[in-house]
């Protein structure tokens, strides 16, 4: 098992990557091969349909293992999964080429609009909100290259980026500088947005609690003074409610939200601590899941 999630986990954390590359916000595991066929093999026709299999017999296979219908894996069976892992990230490691290339032939007023905006997000989740225009090269300087986060260079290709940006503006822009404003550019957004992903996820982590109900698996964002609740998260359809916390720790009235309200309450929350589980939000969630719900440890 273990070196299954290693395998899956290879292919899929690259897979996703190259969606955020191209702009797509990533998907959830179970998702994410079919929007690669949408998006790279009938879209775009940069990938063989062949890689999206070998990544979706993964995430099959995990999904089987996690939920007990596989009991094992021969050594057959692992070294193909091995040996279609390496040739799936030969390819995909290509295809970020292939990516990189064709957004490099981008408008540039994309490409600052998006750096832009990656930049604010890095901002934002560290504290820093509603930074002006004329700061933002500023901050981002005291935040991350002054204390050390991000290297250098990466200072550098921001600059360079905001000078093309004023240099297309006077179309003064030549194509080799484009190109290569674009391939620098590109490298700093993809690893902007996965340190964003890295510290969100970090940080949900820590107000994320995942219970168990008959043969389901449910999960409970609690976001301040706002909880979230997924009844299947394996489920195509989602069901989303949301309920206020009260100050007892216990969830007051529980209604129907969705996937959009969940998502947008988890970009404008910042947690500072974990979340506690007392026994009144116990004896709610109870009420929600069942009886016989049990809390899995994280």
């Amino acid at each position: 098992e273990i070196g299954m999630e290693d395998v899956y986990y290879s292919m899929l954390t690259p897979s996703q990557a190259a969606l955020m590359l191209y702009g797509v916000a990533p998907p959830t595991p179970k998702e994410t091969p079919q929007v690669m066929m949408d998006v790279f093999v009938k879209k775009e026709k940069l990938l063989e349909e062949k890689f999206v299999k070998i990544l979706q017999h993964s995430v099959e296979t995990r999904k089987g293992i996690e939920h007990g219908d596989i009991k094992e894996l021969s050594g057959k069976e692992i070294d193909q999964m091995l040996d279609d892992g390496d040739k799936f990230l030969k390819r995909i490691k290509r295809l970020f080429t292939q990516i990189e290339k064709m957004r490099e032939k981008q408008d540039m007023a994309h490409l600052y609009d998006t750096l832009t905006m990656v930049v604010r997000d890095a901002l934002r989740v560290e504290g820093r909100e509603k930074v002006k225009e004329d700061k933002l090269l500023e901050e981002f300087d005291d935040e991350f290259i002054s204390t050390g986060k991000l290297p250098k260079a990466f200072m550098k290709t921001v600059r360079e980026l905001y000078k093309a940006k004023e240099d297309s503006d006077r179309n003064e822009l030549s194509k080799v500088d484009l190109e290569t404003v674009h391939r620098d550019a590109s490298q700093v957004i993809r690893q902007l947005i996965e340190y964003v992903q890295r510290k969100r996820s970090r940080e949900l982590e820590r107000v994320r609690i995942r219970v168990r109900h008959g043969t389901k698996h449910g999960e409970v964002l609690v976001l301040g003074e706002q909880a979230f609740i997924i009844y299947d998260i394996d489920a195509e359809q989602k069901e989303v409610s949301a309920a206020k916390v009260r100050k007892d720790g216990g969830l007051g009235k529980v209604e129907q939200s969705s996937l959009e309200d969940m998502e947008k309450a988890m970009g404008d929350f910042h947690p500072t601590q974990r979340v506690s589980i007392r026994n009144k939000l116990i004896e709610d969630l109870k009420k929600v899941f069942g009886e016989e719900m049990e809390i899995l440890l994280n």
